[in-house]
């Protein structure tokens, strides 16, 4: 129930990959997000982005790791 929780919205790059999930509270301010970058066929580097957009976490991922 976004009216009383918050929402959401994803974004996806030309090949149908999540490249961002941005969480938003019940007033439609932004909470954190999450990014996705794909550098190498084998890598995915998943970001956590603060509500004022800054990263405060960064991982990166071998690709045989990631469903």
């Amino acid at each position: 129930d976004s009216t009383l929780v918050g929402s959401h919205s994803v974004h996806f790059n030309k090949n149908n990959k999540p490249t961002r999930i941005t969480y938003f509270n019940q007033n439609k301010i932004m909470k954190n997000a999450v990014t996705y970058e794909y550098p190498k066929k084998s890598e995915i580097v998943i970001s956590q982005l603060n509500s004022k957009g800054e990263v405060i976490e960064r991982r990166l991922l071998k690709r045989e790791k990631v469903n």
